[in-house]
């Protein structure tokens, strides 16, 4: 068991840790850190974590914001099912 760390510096990369750690269904039980880098990330939809040992790293100034009209969490832990 090891920990992956993915380095985010735009949103075309917090697309590919979306897609890491978005499911349960990822490869083994290792650890994630997201180290986000300075900068503004506008996103569609939540960006959610389906997976346990992720942490989200932000250096200072880095800004989520959620595209007009999607009512729902820039940051979701956990399914949409009930």
């Amino acid at each position: 068991m090891g920990e992956r760390i993915i380095e985010v510096s735009n949103v075309e990369e917090l697309r590919v840790a979306q897609k890491f750690v978005g499911s349960s269904r990822a490869e083994g039980a290792e650890s994630v850190t997201i180290k986000i880098a300075p900068g503004f990330y506008e996103i569609d939809e939540s960006f959610r974590i389906n997976r346990s040992n992720v942490s989200v790293v932000g250096e200072s100034k880095v800004m989520f914001l959620l595209a007009s009209n999607a009512n729902q969490p820039v940051i979701a832990v956990g399914t949409q099912n009930e």
